[in-house]
């Protein structure tokens, strides 16, 4: 079994309330970004952007028991007037403010661009970190709204995780693998005390697979440029077709070929290769998933004909078996923290053909690492003699022209030399 992270949104993060837009961005750059998955200890941004010049005011807040494990912070505290100078922008006008709210149950901030000058462009930004581990919802109120849609306007809800900075210095690189590392396989993890404790992501009582996937979910993090946004704006979790990235995997057949035909009844090895420019996979994380299963069917079993040919790699990372998003189709984990995978096969397996239908085998990339994913598209026909016998049998102007024993011993000279 694999398995995967959850981002978890009650509405998009890119949703708009008329020309108003919440973005979820990196602090310092204030670079969009694709996650809502935070690691206990760090930071994100809630950036408001408008593109018009309309004024506005609204509230981000945390209620109830969340506000134990996230709270919002704002920049450029002034004690004299409660502004916070540093969370309003320029475009949201010299006038416009920022004031902290709370009360015994909502503890946030209200937002107020300037009454006269403002310009469109990003208006405020208040900071998230992540306290503890669980969800934690934080409500955006556009105050133009408020009075007819029921608050909050839109909710986030993020998932604070465990810290992969295991040795802290603000990166999650080779030096926080080999703490990681250190820990491999070990049990009895439960017990907050223990040393493998912070190694076990999962909070499973044991460091192993899934760990490792989760480790990689934020390799890198904290070097410039980590996790940009590549996604289609209202689903986190879509890949925007247009984006172009680095790498490309691709399913093709010994040939390279990524069209080909198949007799019913036969099978063919193929492999998911990987080509790139310049970028550095240490993670491949993929399934390989049926257009439709009751006319394909890949070897996924654990012992089976697949294989992992990715190199260099920590064999003991390696996984095959049934995919994530189809049990029909198959997953394969490969991992490297220390070194990039190298181009070429990453793995191979073997697919039958069951009816005469056309099929894809279409790539899905689990990894962090964005990728252009190929399918292969499979022709599926009947045997020569299959498809003869069907054509005899469907023609009345066939079997009145050829006798039946004629036929059959037709048939038998073509089975004979095949």
């Amino acid at each position: 079994m694999k398995w995967r992270l959850f981002i978890f949104f009650c509405l998009s993060c890119g949703s708009a309330l008329a020309s108003v837009q919440v973005r979820i961005s990196e602090p310092n750059s204030l670079q969009e970004m694709n996650l809502t998955e935070i690691m206990v200890g760090t930071n994100v941004s809630l950036l408001v952007h408008s593109d018009a010049n309309d004024f506005w005011s609204g509230s981000f807040f945390i209620e109830g028991q969340d506000r134990g494990i996230g709270i919002l912070q704002a920049r450029g505290d002034d004690p004299n007037s409660r502004d916070h100078s540093g969370s309003h922008l320029e475009a949201a006008g010299e006038l416009a403010h920022v004031w902290k709210w709370n009360d015994s149950n909502i503890w946030g901030f209200d937002l107020y661009c300037d009454d006269f000058e403002r310009t469109s462009g990003d208006w405020f930004v208040i900071d998230y970190q992540a306290l503890g581990e669980g969800e934690c919802t934080v409500g955006f109120y556009d105050h133009t709204y408020s009075w007819t849609v029921p608050d909050p306007n839109i909710s986030f809800t993020f998932l604070n995780t465990p810290t992969r900075d295991l040795l802290p210095d603000g990166f999650v690189n080779l030096s926080d693998f080999a703490v990681f590392s250190s820990y491999w396989e070990a049990e009895g993890c439960s017990d907050p005390n223990s040393g493998c404790y912070q190694a076990d992501f999962s909070r499973d009582g044991a460091v192993g697979l899934e760990d490792v996937v989760m480790f990689a979910d934020f390799w890198l993090w904290g070097n410039p440029g980590w996790k940009p946004a590549e996604t289609i704006s209202g689903d986190p979790n879509t890949p925007d077709p247009n984006t172009v990235y680095d790498i490309t995997y691709a399913i093709v057949d010994a040939n390279s070929l990524s069209e080909i035909t198949l007799e019913v009844g036969q099978s063919i090895t193929l492999y998911i290769v990987k080509s790139s420019s310049s970028e550095t996979v240490n993670i491949f994380d993929m399934d390989v998933t049926i257009s439709d299963p009751n006319w394909g069917s890949i070897d996924n079993s654990e012992t089976g004909t697949a294989e992992i040919l990715a190199a260099p790699r920590m064999e003991a990372f390696d996984y095959i078996g049934p995919a994530e998003i189809q049990a029909e189709g198959i997953g394969f984990l490969a991992a490297n923290i220390g070194s990039t995978i190298l181009d070429g096969d990453m793995t191979s397996f073997v697919y039958t053909a069951i009816d005469p239908n056309d099929v894809t085998l279409s790539l899905t990339n689990y990894s962090s690492t964005g990728a252009n994913l190929e399918s292969i598209t499979i022709h599926q026909i009947l045997p020569a003699v299959e498809m003869l016998q069907q054509a005899y049998l469907e023609s009345p102007e066939l079997q009145e022209s050829v006798p039946e024993a004629e036929w059959n011993a037709f048939i038998d000279s073509v089975e004979q030399t095949k």
